[in-house]
């Protein structure tokens, strides 16, 4: 049982910045921490615990937000996916890997980015029928390549509406958020809210943006 407690210790642990002398190193810790303390000041994130306990491998951590900078670097200016697209995504990974842990930060930032409140319920309750011609072929996309298995015809089908270099750096943020995904679990530094938590906010989040005489 001690030994268990250490390991979860470990694993949400925030080292000093003094623990390190290697300048690459230091670098890197001072980037992940500026973008932890960034991610905090905005609210997006949780309480940037999870960015905090990458600071035990600054290097890899570092660079590891770097990857995900350089794929969104374009999004929104018609070369490739738009921003919308982006917080689709990420609903979509949500709902294949069957985790609410990104759920705070990314059901507003959806609804923010122009996601359909709808179109987010009704995949979090299996309703594809409801969902956009659009809608339902990034999911389906998204789905293939975070399971492994992309088909010919899937594949071809999103190159139509956002073209080779889209496509493929949406292939490359699906995993990216998996990525995120599965490590933010494996460090246990931000407790997931139940479903009903979730669809709870997304019921204010959409009243909150919803215009006056819409709906």
């Amino acid at each position: 049982m001690a030994e268990q407690e250490k390991g979860l210790e470990w694993r949400s642990r925030v080292p000093d910045r003094s623990e390190f002398s290697d300048d690459a190193e230091l670098a890197a810790y001072d980037e992940v921490s500026g973008f932890a303390d960034r991610l905090r000041k905005m609210r997006v994130g949780g309480d940037g615990g999870y960015h905090e306990s990458l600071l035990q491998i600054p290097i890899v951590a570092a660079s590891v937000i770097k990857l995900g900078g350089a794929i969104v670097a374009n999004v929104g200016n018609g070369e490739t996916f738009t921003h919308a697209d982006r917080e689709w995504l990420d609903q979509v990974v949500a709902a294949e890997l069957k985790t609410e842990i990104m759920q705070p930060a990314h059901v507003p930032m959806a609804l923010a980015a122009g996601v359909r409140p709808e179109a987010i319920a009704a995949l979090r309750s299996g309703q594809s029928d409801v969902l956009t011609e659009r809608e339902a072929i990034l999911a389906e996309f998204v789905r293939e390549v975070v399971g492994g298995r992309v088909d010919n015809k899937v594949w071809s089908r999103l190159e139509t509406i956002l073209g080779q270099r889209g496509t493929l750096e949406y292939a490359l943020f699906a995993l990216h958020i998996q990525l995120n995904t599965r490590l933010m679990q494996a460090l246990q530094t931000t407790p997931p809210p139940t479903s009903d938590e979730v669809d709870e906010l997304l019921r204010r989040e959409t009243e909150r943006t919803q215009v006056p005489g819409e709906g």
